[in-house]
């Protein structure tokens, strides 16, 4: 399975929740995309929900930190927030005021 994006938005905050696989073979170039759109359009606060990935390889990483020095070179101060699996059957919840720090 290729990678999934699903875009939510929680007050100022815009939620990528990613499934699959953001990889070389699983496109991680719509990931590419999709976060230079959402920084053109004025998006400063995005959290990457990792929660469902099943894989990720150096091209997933690499769109990942390439948004975040992006915003760092616009002079904004991003903060990479990456809510992780709890537990062997449950996940954490996304929660925009847990998972990302007041700016």
């Amino acid at each position: 399975m290729g990678l999934q994006i699903l875009i939510r938005e929680c007050g100022d905050v815009t939620i990528l929740d990613l499934q699959g696989r953001a990889t070389i073979d699983g496109e991680s170039e719509p990931l590419n995309s999709r976060l230079k759109q959402l920084v053109a359009n004025g998006m400063r606060k995005l959290l990457l929900s990792l929660v469902n990935l099943t894989q990720v390889d150096s091209s997933g990483v690499g769109v990942i930190v390439a948004a975040y020095v992006s915003l760092k070179r616009q002079g904004w101060r991003p903060q990479i927030t990456m809510p992780m699996r709890t537990g062997a059957g449950g996940t954490d919840c996304i929660s925009p005021t847990r998972h990302y720090p007041k700016l």
